[in-house]
């Protein structure tokens, strides 16, 4: 008798672990939200499994997507032109999201250098941070002009000021400020999208 009440006690343990278990999603641009598992990632395409199987979706199928693995949420955003065939979206780490979207990408880069020793590789670990209101193509914004506020890049500041120009009471107080950390940044972005 113990057996078997210890039996059932192991067995409904692991149901209730396979039943809390979280899963990838993705939501589609047409609004569907489809749960499964992510196979392969590109910045502007996913591998995905289903019940029903394998599908594959572009950066152009797929508005948001969720990696469990990660704990992290992923955003399709249209990026700044630099080059007119450039044209798709990528999928970038959401930090905020609503009427304003904060996303970052992050990446290394690696380089030589020539030294008296020999050559010397070298890693570098980036970040770039991005901007997007509404539908519109997402702005890279300079990191430099956090910080003193005439530093040579007061055309980040006046397009972040175009972006919550429609808030005059958080606009006024964003232009009273003279140096900014990102903390601070990302908090006028958080309330702007709670107005």
């Amino acid at each position: 008798m113990k057996r078997i009440l210890f039996f059932l006690v192991v067995l409904a343990a692991c149901f209730t672990q396979v039943s809390a278990q979280v899963t990838d999603y993705l939501v589609t641009v047409k609004g569907d939200t489809l749960s499964g598992e992510i196979k392969r990632i590109s910045t502007t395409k996913i591998k995905f499994m289903t019940d029903s199987g394998w599908v594959k979706f572009s950066s152009t199928d797929i508005r948001l997507y969720y990696d469990r693995k990660k704990d992290e949420r992923y955003l399709s955003v249209l990026m700044p032109v630099l080059d007119p065939a450039f044209v798709d979206p990528r999928f970038k780490q959401v930090l905020e999201m609503g009427k304003i979207n904060l996303v970052m990408e992050e990446y290394t880069t690696s380089g030589s250098v020539m030294t008296a020793m020999g050559i010397t590789n070298s890693w570098h670990y980036k970040r770039n941070l991005y901007l997007q209101k509404g539908d519109d193509r997402a702005w890279k914004f300079d990191r430099k002009w956090i910080g003193m506020r005439d530093n040579g890049t007061e055309a980040s500041r006046k397009k972040f000021e175009e972006l919550i120009a429609d808030n005059p009471e958080l606009l006024r107080k964003f232009q009273e400020e003279k140096k900014i950390s990102f903390e601070e940044l990302r908090a006028y972005v958080i309330r702007y999208n709670s107005m």
